[in-house]
């Protein structure tokens, strides 16, 4: 893989996706498991930790029942109520402040405790009832969470546990070694299914030409190659694997907008600063304490913004930098373009924006940056987004006269900034808008509003987002909640706050003269370059 992310056994400290990982993985597992194939989400989820649930009818909590007689790795016990809650109380800064695990914002944006009711029974108290919380946060599906023992914080403290990777899932840990490589195996005799592989390895190699050739002599079994190395492996016969139609929309976020004042459920003031020197910027307060989306630092700064949109010439990324295996995207969250959703035309018609120079500038000069000017971006350290950023970066240089400082730092240098609502950049992706895999029913917006305070965000906290996030995820009808979300991707859109470039195919591949069969789940994210599901590989 591209990257190896730091690997943790205390809760409360699993960042950067780590905890992503470790049920992708299949270290840990989740109360429910998505069907394979189930792309639409419309198919029951199949229990797993879990086999009832009950929600209050006033949604104020959830109730679970737990399967009984589940063990845990290594001798570790058996699952009960007290590992779930611990799991959930853990990593919720409702309850353990200091909590930065990489669910911590989703979690405590949904909840504010877990309680045990009886050894296999326990509550989980909505701070907000949101209509995703089942698929979205208790399979794996979206960025969910997995179960980890209890036993090892109890026995050797909060420290002590970090060595201690304990969960429920058909593989259990081995080793981990920090940007080199993680290790694991299968459990023998596992409760649900015991995988036909016995140990699998995952290697970090960032040089995209690395990768390509340990697959082609046979040194790696599967790997996320560079998107131009594809026609050729694909002619050598190395196969896709294909999870169901996941693309992955790259886009940019334009860090530094944080527009809310008050949190949208606690109505806690918000300390943010709005630096509206940097021109892509603005403050909805400059001109008193009314939010005002037409204040000149506002206006300003949506012209600049839509500027580089119109200067991104996204027919030629997808067909230099993506092989033109992908397509144009205009915007983070737009729905898959094969969709009857997606409405087709140039804006504001349809939600398609054409490359236009022209208009780029004279709006560049309208917005008084005519002569240019410089910033930062975070791009990270390897795949498509340094190359995307070195491509945009040399044309704007070069036609717009902006300078681009790409930053290559790992995510995990950059990660806090982004939690602690410092960072005023724009970076390559824009959370939970990226995929083209979620239903369009489900509630968009949470990680660009202050809903997500205490956790990832994007750069950015828009009372829009909030807005729509708060309507979609209380309402109970799906038709209802679809509308809702077009409505609020017709608004977004013209903020052009998550500027879309390239759609991206979110596959890996992987040699069939190795693997015989492997079926990945439809998920939301591309964690492990959408590597999971281990347990169904087959060998030849």
């Amino acid at each position: 893989m591209t990257d190896v992310d730091v690997m943790t056994g205390a809760v409360r400290y699993c960042s950067s996706n780590c905890e992503e990982n470790k049920i992708q993985l299949g270290i840990v597992e989740g109360l429910y498991m998505v069907p394979y194939g189930d792309l639409a989400g419309v198919e029951p989820l199949i229990p797993t930790l879990a086999v009832a649930w009950t929600l209050d009818p006033y949604l104020k909590f959830v109730d679970f029942e737990f399967r009984k007689g589940v063990q845990f790795h290594k001798g570790w016990g058996e699952f009960t109520a007290e590992d779930f809650v611990y799991t959930f109380n853990e990593l919720n800064p409702r309850v353990t402040p200091d909590a930065i695990n990489s669910q911590s914002g989703e979690i405590s944006a949904m909840f504010t405790r877990c309680e045990v009711l009886d050894k296999y029974k326990a509550r989980a108290h909505f701070f907000v009832f949101d209509s995703r919380w089942l698929r979205f946060r208790f399979s794996n599906f979206e960025e969910a969470v997995g179960i980890s023992a209890k036993g090892p914080f109890d026995k050797y403290g909060l420290e002590g546990s970090r060595a201690y990777i304990i969960g429920t899932g058909p593989f259990q840990f081995v080793e981990y070694k920090e940007r080199e490589k993680i290790v694991m195996e299968a459990v023998p005799n596992h409760w649900r299914r015991t995988p036909a592989v016995k140990t699998i390895t995952i290697l970090e190699v960032r040089e995209a030409a690395a990768r390509r050739a340990m697959l082609e002599t046979g040194e790696i079994a599967a790997v996320m190659p560079a998107l131009k190395d594809w026609p050729d492996l694909l002619k050598a016969g190395f196969k896709r694997l294909d999870a169901g139609g996941y693309d992955t929309i790259s886009s940019i976020a334009w860090g530094g907008n944080y527009w809310e004042k008050v949190h949208p459920v606690s109505g806690k003031p918000l300390e943010r600063v709005r630096d509206i020197s940097k021109p892509w910027i603005g403050n909805p307060y400059e001109l008193g304490d009314t939010y005002n989306p037409d204040t000149p630092s506002m206006v300003r700064a949506r012209k600049v913004r839509w500027a580089l949109s119109y200067a991104t010439d996204r027919e030629a990324l997808n067909a230099s930098l993506v092989a033109g295996l992908g397509g144009p995207a205009s915007f983070a969250y737009e729905p898959h373009r094969d969709t009857p959703y997606f409405k087709k035309g140039v804006w504001p018609a349809g939600w398609e924006l054409p490359y236009d120079l022209a208009k780029a500038k004279a709006l560049l000069k309208e917005a008084g940056v005519e002569k240019g000017f410089e910033m930062d971006m975070w791009v990270g350290p390897s795949g498509l987004a340094p190359e995307m950023g070195e491509y945009l970066a040399g044309f704007w240089l070069a036609e717009l006269k902006i300078k681009v400082n790409l930053l290559k730092t790992h995510y995990t240098v950059f990660r806090p900034e982004l939690v602690k609502r410092t960072a005023a950049i724009p970076f390559m992706s824009c959370g939970d808008g990226n995929s083209t895999n979620n239903p369009l029913d489900a509630a968009r917006g949470f990680t660009m509003s202050a809903y997500s305070d205490g956790g990832y965000g994007v750069g950015m906290e828009i009372l829009l987002a909030s807005e729509y996030y708060d309507k979609v995820a209380k309402e109970l009808d799906a038709k209802k909640r679809v509308q809702m979300n077009l409505e609020f991707i017709e608004k977004a859109i013209g903020e052009q706050l998550c500027m879309g470039t390239v759609r991206t195919p979110g596959y890996a591949l992987y040699n069939p003269k190795v693997i015989a069969r492997w079926d990945p789940l439809p998920v939301s994210n591309g964690c492990l370059n959408n590597m999971q599901h281990f347990e169904s590989i087959v060998l030849k």
